[in-house]
């Protein structure tokens, strides 16, 4: 499969132990390993987009780019939006809709709009046409009934907080006006959840919440449609922001793959495949004075 990354802009060492298991020793080993690329790549930053600022709250945009030939992350970039949670508010859109992505993504958009997450998973019916998969709520109506996935979660929008609630301990409370769940569960109380790395690369996406109340959508992209595996991605979301990292305390995957886009309307900037794909649903988070 060829891929196309469209960026349109207006503008330690694991020793051996006899009382640490194998598993372990590897997954040490990996981190260690992901740490290195990742302090590379977190230094390059190509562009800090500061959109808003109330009251010291500020929402803003880091682009980091791989351009060191050299790396095995060339061509790689991520990046995150931080926005307050105070000053933003989540609302899902069951789109269901075939065609060109950027176009879908520019008709779906309202102004109030900071940033626009692809959403969920998404399979073929009995009748071979694409459906969603996994709970959508959406004005507060199920849109989408809850998929039997034993991993993963679901962010929730109620009258008073945006939240990330692992599966295992989501109800749905009739507070709940919107909600979208996916999978994995990346980033949990602070810690990466993925515990080794599968070396699958895909362009990834994610939604998560830091321990300062912020809200961050956050993205790994690259022409070729191969950014980062799943480990690679949870342990660029954990990074301290000591580290130049976006310090998530709790993320989940949103749909990865071709799938994955990330719009930023104020800056009119599209992250991800710009061709043709199915857009099961969009999570808008919207500025909230």
């Amino acid at each position: 499969m060829t891929s196309s990354l469209l960026v349109v802009s207006a503008l330690s060492i694991c020793l051996p132990d006899l009382s640490v298991s194998p598993a372990l020793c590897a997954a040490a080993t990996d981190r260690t390993a992901s740490q290195e690329w990742l302090k590379s790549l977190l230094q390059n930053k190509t562009a800090v987009h500061k959109l808003f600022e109330d009251s010291g709250l500020k929402t803003e945009l880091t682009v980091c780019k791989e351009t060191n030939i050299y790396s095995p992350k060339y061509g790689v970039t991520l990046c995150w939006m931080s926005i307050p949670a105070q000053r933003t508010t989540m609302i899902v859109k069951d789109i269901q809709r075939s065609g060109i992505a950027l176009q879908i993504y520019a008709d779906h958009k309202e102004e109030s709009d900071i940033a626009v997450v692809n959403g969920g998973f998404f399979g073929l019916n009995s009748l071979n046409r694409f459906v969603p998969l996994g709970l959508i709520i959406s004005e507060g109506r199920v849109k989408n009934k809850r998929t039997n996935w034993r991993t993963g979660g679901v962010i929730t929008q109620t009258a008073k907080s945006i939240q990330i609630t692992p599966i295992r301990s989501f109800t749905n409370s009739g507070s709940t006006i919107e909600a979208i769940q996916s999978k994995p569960l990346l980033v949990n109380n602070g810690r990466v959840e993925i515990y080794s790395d599968d070396y699958k690369l895909f362009n990834r996406t994610a939604v998560g919440l830091d321990s300062d109340k912020n809200v961050i959508v956050a993205g790994a992209f690259s022409d070729n449609g191969k950014a980062l595996s799943l480990f690679e991605f949870a342990s660029f979301l954990a990074t301290p922001r000591a580290h130049g990292g976006p310090a998530v305390g709790v993320a989940l995957a949103m749909d990865g793959g071709p799938g994955a886009h990330l719009f930023f309307p104020t800056l009119n900037l599209h992250f991800g495949e710009p061709g043709e794909n199915f857009v099961p649903n969009t999570i808008h988070f919207k500025r909230r004075l």
